[in-house]
């Protein structure tokens, strides 16, 4: 599987050799929570997204739980993990956290606009979201795969580099106070060296690399 991975990611980087050179506005990961109002002490509540959403509850399942990832508060994570867990059983988390969310939007990627539905799966919100190693391996305890490509073709780690910043909770309303989030959704790149940690702890999990008293998630 790693040989596998190695060689798409090859390729991928040969054909968006391009893209590198687009990135010319970015905005730290901090700044990017606090315009979108997150904050990893004050944390909506599941029930709040169950009486505001009118679609079926797995669907909001999977919102709360990518809503929760971007925030990046390890204990609510764990907490809606075993909670799921009990209710259904830990092969049905493993569906759960292996399945993307698909987004409606239109991401201009790659000099063309990509309208329509994107496959975001749970490790790359996390990683997308976050630079605690703890998050991606606590995904990991519990079955998620490392090796999910989004629709682009990107693995997780690729997607922190060349998809900006977006919303893929739709009509929330921390996302609606400022006035120029959809400016800041359409020009601003994460700044790949605020993800260092996340990134070398994927590196590891997925055999790409080696460090000295890493042990794999168990």
């Amino acid at each position: 599987m790693y040989f596998i991975k190695l060689f798409y990611k090859m390729l991928n980087s040969v054909k968006n050799d391009n893209v590198v050179s687009d990135f010319n506005h970015t905005i730290s990961l901090n700044d990017i929570k606090q315009i979108y109002g997150f904050n990893s002490n004050d944390i909506l509540e599941y029930e709040t997204f169950y009486d505001f959403y009118t679609h079926d509850k797995h669907y909001i399942d999977r919102l709360y739980f990518h809503y929760i990832l971007m925030i990046g508060n390890y204990m609510k994570i764990h907490k809606f993990i075993i909670d799921y867990i009990n209710n259904k059983s830990i092969y049905a988390f493993e569906t759960f956290v292996n399945s993307p969310l698909y987004v409606h939007t239109s991401l201009n990627h790659n000099n063309m606009n990509h309208s329509g539905v994107y496959h975001l799966y749970p490790v790359t919100t996390c990683m997308m979201w976050n630079n605690d190693p703890r998050l991606l391996r606590l995904l990991i305890t519990f079955g998620a795969v490392v090796h999910e490509q989004d629709n682009f073709g990107y693995y997780p780690e690729e997607a922190i580099r060349h998809i900006y910043y977006f919303n893929p909770i739709p009509y929330l309303n921390c996302f609606e106070q400022h006035k120029d989030i959809e400016k800041y959704n359409k020009t601003h790149y994460r700044d790949i060296k605020e993800f260092t940690n996340i990134i070398n702890e994927m590196r590891y999990i997925s055999g790409e690399d080696v460090c000295k008293d890493w042990f794999y998630p168990i």
